[in-house]
């Protein structure tokens, strides 16, 4: 079965996606995603928030404590179960836009009605026809990486 976006990342962290496979659990996520779009929008309106600043102080000294007191459940265990990242794991090499394109001749990329000049030397080698790996980070930063047999030495 073909992955998400989110299914692919989570995979190259190493991360077990649960799946709600029935429509008792399906049905709990969308009414939970319900609660938040009725009751969110509609305490906002009540409150006069019209801008971002408003709503996350909004969200912080209101909203959460009073959801989480209402809806919350204590955890079946007190452990951590969260796992570091690797050092050599960046989040933004993870969670980005990612795009594969071919070195042209003139040593550009085009990508998104956009061309993109890399210099002759670099760190490490990339010449004409190669392929590579274009990353957009959620900072809209640009990072171009050689593509290798192994996707994960990419980042």
């Amino acid at each position: 079965m073909p992955l998400t976006k989110f299914g692919e990342v989570c995979h190259r962290l190493g991360i077990e996606m649960i799946y709600a496979h029935s429509p008792q659990a399906k049905g709990r996520v969308e009414r939970w995603n319900g609660i938040h779009q009725d009751r969110l929008i509609a305490e906002m309106k009540l409150k006069n928030i019209k801008d971002i600043d408003s709503a996350n102080r909004f969200l912080k000294e209101y909203y959460w404590e009073k959801n989480n007191r209402k809806f919350s459940k204590k955890p079946l265990s007190d452990e951590d179960f969260h796992i570091a990242l690797m050092p050599d794991q960046d989040l933004r090499n993870y969670v980005c836009y990612t795009a594969e394109c071919k070195v042209y001749r003139d040593y550009t990329i085009k990508f998104s009605k956009r061309i993109y000049q890399i210099e002759k030397k670099q760190p490490i080698a990339i010449k004409p026809g190669d392929n590579v790996i274009l990353k957009t980070w959620l900072d809209g930063s640009i990072h171009i990486f050689k593509k290798t047999l192994c996707q994960e030495n990419c980042v």
